[in-house]
């Protein structure tokens, strides 16, 4: 997924709830949100998601799972 979509899915169930509010699109409605609750533009809260989002990620480990396939060689 997009960094993007993973921003505004965190609002979607929200959006859902409220779609008979001013807001014309998902998007929209994460901008103001991104905005009202963190203060940021929408790039910003998309690089911070991505922050977090790789925070989470763990390294193949070589050593327990042997070379990478030929097709993913090249990839890291």
């Amino acid at each position: 997924k997009s960094p993007k979509r993973m921003l505004m899915r965190q609002y979607w169930g929200e959006y859902m709830i409220h779609k008979e509010s001013r807001f014309q699109s998902l998007e929209e409605y994460t901008a103001y949100r991104v905005k009202t609750d963190l203060n940021l533009t929408m790039d910003e809260a998309i690089r911070k998601k991505m922050a977090e989002v790789q925070a989470e990620l763990i390294p193949y480990d070589k050593a327990r799972f042997g070379e990478l396939p030929e097709v993913l060689k090249g990839l890291e």
